[in-house]
């Protein structure tokens, strides 16, 4: 399953509001960790609104593998996620 466009922009956008940061600091390769500080509380809260927005179910080692939009598009195209 690949990400649309407007998939990938609505990730990124919530990126930047929970990492509190211009959306135009978050690109594909942007680590969020170590680039935007932002924690595992964060972390949490971004792969629980994937999994809503998108209707899908990530396994529970998202938590620390998740780190870039880059990931997260592979992830996607890598995984047979059902929608």
């Amino acid at each position: 399953m690949k990400l649309t466009t407007a998939e990938v922009e609505m990730i990124r956008s919530e990126v930047a509001r929970l990492a509190r940061v211009e959306i135009s600091m978050v690109s594909d390769n942007t680590d969020f960790v170590s680039e935007l500080g932002m924690g595992s509380l964060e972390l949490l809260n971004l792969l629980a609104y994937v999994e809503q927005q998108l209707k899908v179910i990530l396994p529970d080692e998202s938590l620390i593998s998740l780190t870039s939009i880059k990931l997260i598009k592979t992830k996607f195209e890598t995984k047979d996620l059902e929608k």
